[in-house]
């Protein structure tokens, strides 16, 4: 008898479904707001343009989006396989098993690497339930904890995504888990192919921890500590506001280097904030989430400071010279030289060789340095690659 340990805690097929649900989605959006256009466009576009505009228009941050997939994609494959490589199995003299440490199990506490045990050299089993119900199944089953004891070693293990090879797929369902109410954890995890094979083979479970686990402190619920929950929105508040402002509308380039005083300021307020709202929390979770909370409140100084001196300054059309593909020298003194070969639009530079002149809209307010407004930069390639398709 033979187990994998599943990827999910959803059935293969539903998350087959469920992944082409995500990609179909935006997918048909971009075609309705394509044909749409197209509609309203009439005989000057048809349908097949619109969509080679959207593939070719050029977009802040897109080289970097792409070495994000580049790097995501194989990571995510090498999972997959190495899901793949792991097993249980139950024989007449014992069981054994395989768990790849780069799966990051150990990080949760599971055991990993290669392990046997003779069933003569087990001394207890236990069936752990979750310490914190959450109501929620796909939480409550995976932090089920299934620990064997024996004369040298412990096992620790999540039994339910374990899958029994050749047999049908006993995991949940989308609208399994997506159920709130009706849902017993206990009894779909008593239902659990590895439960049950080891209940067949006479293995009794207790729900009491081992001696060893009761010295282990319970995990620190952070969301009793009202210190940790506002330092934690002002986490997720600054990181998406860096994350959107920052990538999604991405429309300034900086062309000086940034005051370095706002980064400090700001770093110093977050670190005084977290010191005061960390108060009667443990340390670990005190310097974790002080932290986080810091990093992200620095990373937002950067988009933040180029729409402040956005919003503080005067439009200024200044001429440039191209001095080679992508980057460009002012014709007026007391402007940056510019180097806009990151911008991937480089089919949109040839037409500027050395010598030839290219406005740009320049931006110097509050902050007290140049930055470049780069949707004038950006309708201008959208209309060239929209003509030269």
């Amino acid at each position: 008898m033979e187990f994998r340990l599943g990827a999910t805690l959803l059935r293969g097929s539903h998350v087959y479904w469920l992944v082409m649900l995500l990609l179909g989605i935006p997918l048909l959006l971009v075609l309705a707001v394509a044909y749409i256009i197209a509609v309203d466009r009439g005989a000057t576009a048809n349908f097949q343009e619109i969509l080679l505009s959207f593939w070719n228009s050029p977009k802040p941050g897109s080289s970097m989006q792409l070495w994000l997939l580049v790097i995501l994609i194989p990571v995510g494959l090498l999972m997959l396989v190495l899901h793949r490589f792991t097993y249980i199995r139950i024989a007449s003299d014992g069981m054994e098993g395989y768990i790849p440490g780069l799966l990051g199990q150990g990080i949760i506490g599971l055991s990993t690497g290669h392990w046997r045990i003779p069933w003569g050299s087990i001394r207890s089993v236990h069936l752990l339930p979750p310490k914190k119900w959450t109501k929620k199944p796909a939480f409550d089953l995976k932090a089920y904890r299934l620990v064997i004891e024996t004369d040298r070693e412990q096992i620790r293990l999540s039994p339910f995504p374990w899958v029994l090879r050749d047999a049908p797929d006993h995991r949940l369902s989308l609208r399994n888990a997506s159920r709130m109410k009706g849902f017993d954890a206990t009894e779909v995890i008593e239902r659990a192919p590895l439960i049950r094979a080891l209940r067949a083979r006479g293995i009794e479970f207790s729900t009491t921890p081992p001696a060893a686990e009761n010295t282990i402190p319970a995990e620190y619920d952070l969301a009793r500590h009202r210190g940790l929950v506002l330092q934690l929105v002002l986490f997720f508040a600054a990181g998406l506001y860096a994350l959107i402002d920052g990538l999604v509308f991405d429309t300034y380039k900086a062309l000086e280097p940034l005051p370095v005083g706002p980064f400090v300021l700001v770093g110093l307020t977050g670190a005084a904030i977290a010191l005061v709202l960390g108060r009667g929390a443990p340390p670990a979770e005190r310097a974790i989430v002080g932290a986080l909370m810091v990093a992200a409140l620095t990373a937002a100084v950067y988009p933040g400071l180029l729409r402040f001196n956005a919003l503080t300054a005067e439009p200024q059309q200044v001429p440039y010279r191209a001095v080679s593909i992508g980057r460009f020298e002012s014709m007026e003194s007391g402007f940056p030289d510019m180097d806009l070969r990151g911008l991937d639009i480089d089919k949109y530079w040839l037409q500027y060789p050395e010598g030839m002149e290219h406005p740009f809209v320049l931006l110097r307010g509050e902050g007290g340095f140049y930055q470049l407004d780069l949707a004038p930069l950006y309708q201008r390639t959208r209309d060239y690659y929209s003509a030269n398709e």
